[in-house]
């Protein structure tokens, strides 16, 4: 450097010397913008047409999106009810994106609060969401949003963003002067919103955040299986491959990040389960915070026992074969979901039943094979489900329904089995246990206990009368803790409350 001495030493004079030729490189700089901006001024005044300049590329990146339908729908938002922003990945790819739609059009339909919903990935066309993808002009975008993710992975830091999309939220916040902002499932490395954007958000309105996994507790993990180091702050993890992955071990500094976080935000953590409530209020990155248990909910007009037929036929199966369901988006490339427990377990049921034939619905997009070449066992497989209602035909045509998984929150498929009128097994793992009324709507199994699994599948597959019954008393269940409308009450008593007492930062 040319005001560096042999020795070392700080050589003053050419220091000040090279400030001085960057104060007049600078001036120059700015006197040529002056008389760049003052040429294009005297164009556009004096010859007609419309005019694209070279550097209007970065504009087009940097405010790339029309923030028209923003106003219109602020413009047809109703008088005298809260307004609500929804944010998450996706508007209805995955379980917290399909409790969010479900709670999103209940509070509409019901006319209980004006919506807005921004996401990344839009697959419906609902009037309220709108995708931060489709949105932006730059058609590159996308890729753009694919290198943060990598960069968050090679990073190991969960929070890499892009400057543009925090303006665009901000302008969005502006034109819709949210009452409350509710987020739902944002990690993964292509959330919406990232953490540590939290504080300026509790800047405009109260947060809710609805915790669909654990990973708001954890270092990097949405569950930990049977890894307990979130209770300590993480660090040393023994797993960093479990989703969503790092690349090296930051865990216990995410904790702290995250602890900070909420200690300036004080956001409201919702839960669907008791369990994941408790979990959470132990958890040190959101100790303190205030937590509140609001289960899911279902369409129950949807979602009823009514299409057994249907279902049935839809599927060629006979009236008086016993089914079986299982629904996840993997069998076997998600261990958590107990894939190899229900191998095991159907199994073991063969064997009791001496292989008498038997059913099974499999819904979910691929890894199914794994129960390939199980005797007397038929296996149907729906592929991926999308739509509401045929979903609602397969649980229907189902006499029980099994859910072995090791770890979860409080699955959708489980309301909906029991909406369906179809009683469920499930190991005592996570909040499964808290869906099902022991011996009256289903059955809990001791957990991963696989030859438990089967035989008490066989035992309910031996007797209709008691799978029947305990199908009609889930349905009953259902329609009293588990309906959309209930739990769109429940959000709004909360958002009343949070808005009748917030104080900005």
């Amino acid at each position: 450097m040319v005001w560096q001495r042999a020795d070392g030493r700080i050589d003053n004079a050419s220091f000040r010397n090279r400030r001085s030729e960057k104060f007049e490189m600078f001036k120059k700089l700015n006197h040529s913008r002056t008389s760049v901006q003052t040429f294009k001024d005297k164009v556009v005044r004096n010859i007609p047409g419309d005019h694209r300049w070279p550097g209007d590329l970065l504009s087009r990146i940097g405010r790339p999106w029309d923030m028209g339908p923003i106003q219109e729908h602020r413009s047809e938002a109703r008088d005298g009810l809260p307004r609500v922003l929804f944010m998450g990945f996706s508007d209805t790819r995955g379980g917290a994106a399909i409790a969010s739609s479900r709670l999103i059009s209940r509070l509409e339909e019901d006319g209980l609060a004006s919506t807005i919903e921004l996401v990344c990935l839009q697959q419906a066309d609902a009037p309220w969401t709108f995708s931060m993808d489709r949105a932006h002009r730059f058609e590159l975008w996308k890729q753009l949003r694919k290198v943060i993710a990598a960069r968050n992975f090679a990073m190991s830091d969960p929070y890499g963003w892009l400057p543009f999309e925090t303006r665009y939220i901000q302008r969005v916040l502006e034109i819709w002067q949210p009452d409350i902002i509710h987020i739902h499932n944002i990690h993964g490395g292509r959330g919406i919103v990232p953490i540590r954007q939290f504080e300026m958000l509790a800047q405009y309105a109260p947060i809710v955040w609805t915790l669909h996994d654990m990973w708001a507790a954890t270092g990097h993990c949405a569950y930990s299986l049977d890894c307990e180091r979130w209770r300590s702050g993480c660090g040393s993890c023994p797993d960093l491959s479990l989703y969503p992955s790092m690349l090296f071990d930051r865990t216990s500094a995410v904790v702290r990040e995250k602890r900070q976080v909420f200690e300036q935000a004080k956001p409201t953590l919702v839960t669907p389960s008791q369990w994941l409530g408790d979990l959470v209020s132990q958890a040190p990155s959101t100790a303190g915070c205030d937590v509140r248990v609001i289960a899911n909910g279902v369409d129950l007009s949807v979602f009823n026992p009514r299409q057994r037929a249907t279902g049935r036929r839809k599927l060629e199966i006979c009236d008086d074969r016993p089914v079986l369901m299982f629904a996840a988006e993997t069998l076997n490339g998600d261990p958590r979901k107990g894939g190899q427990e229900l191998r095991k377990a159907l199994l073991h049921a063969q064997s009791v039943r001496d292989n008498a034939p038997l059913d099974i619905i499999l819904m979910g997009a691929d890894g199914f094979d794994l129960l390939d070449g199980i005797e007397g066992l038929k296996i149907h497989k729906t592929g991926f489900v999308s739509e509401p209602e045929a979903a609602a035909r397969f649980y229907a045509a189902a006499d029980i329904f099994v859910c072995p998984s090791l770890q979860d929150n409080l699955p959708n498929t489980l309301i909906e089995a029991a909406a369906c009128g179809t009683a469920s097994v499930v190991f005592d793992a996570g909040g499964c246990p808290e869906t099902i009324e022991e011996g009256v709507t289903g059955l809990i199994v001791p957990f991963a206990d696989a030859e438990a699994l089967g035989a008490t599948i066989a035992n309910l597959l031996d007797n209709p009368e008691r799978r029947h019954g305990m199908g009609r008393a889930a349905r009953m269940q259902a329609e009293q803790q588990y309906g959309a409308g209930r739990m769109a009450t429940d959000y709004l008593k909360l958002y009343n409350e949070l808005i009748a007492k917030w104080d900005p930062l």
